[in-house]
């Protein structure tokens, strides 16, 4: 798919725009990413773990 003459992250990009709205409706869970550290993020989801 990647071997076209649009640019790969054009691909990537439009592929993302495609999928995510798909796996935000299907995901029991979602944790934000952006702009948090890895220590962050796998705090939250030990929390949630923890919480269930």
């Amino acid at each position: 798919m990647l071997h076209v003459e649009t640019p790969p992250r054009e691909v990537l990009e439009a592929l993302a725009n495609e999928r995510n709205p798909l796996y935000e409706e299907i995901a029991d869970v979602t944790i934000r990413t952006d702009d948090q550290s890895a220590k962050v993020v796998a705090n939250q989801i030990i929390h949630m773990l923890e919480s269930n």
